[in-house]
């Protein structure tokens, strides 16, 4: 903050402010509670809940084509699947991607 103050207009060539908004928001500041939910506070319940839904039925999802798929080598377990939606919803790039444009198209459908 660079208030103008005496000392420094005689040193600085301070330009004359033309407004001046002098409001303030008065609350009062919550005590600080941390735990291990506290990384749950910025969604409700519900929407953590389909979250994790939509996250297993991505999964599933990727399981059941890359299975009938013979093309799909990269995510033939149910872990893969699992691991590959995690990774990608905490955006840190799992280290195996789907090969045949049906898995892609589900992976595309997680990501948006």
């Amino acid at each position: 903050d660079l208030t103008i103050t005496p000392l420094r207009a005689r040193d600085v060539a301070f330009t004359m402010p033309y407004t001046a908004a002098e409001l303030g928001v008065l609350y009062q500041k919550r005590k600080n509670e941390f735990g291990w939910r506290t990384f749950l506070v910025p969604f409700t319940y519900q929407v953590w809940g389909l979250v994790l839904a939509s996250l297993l039925a991505t999964s599933l999802g990727l399981y059941m084509i890359a299975r009938n798929d013979p093309e799909e080598t990269s995510l033939r377990d149910l872990s893969c699947c699992v691991y590959f939606s995690v990774a990608c919803l905490f955006a840190q790039g799992p280290e195996t991607y789907p090969r045949t444009v049906a898995t892609r198209v589900v992976a595309a459908s997680w990501w948006f």
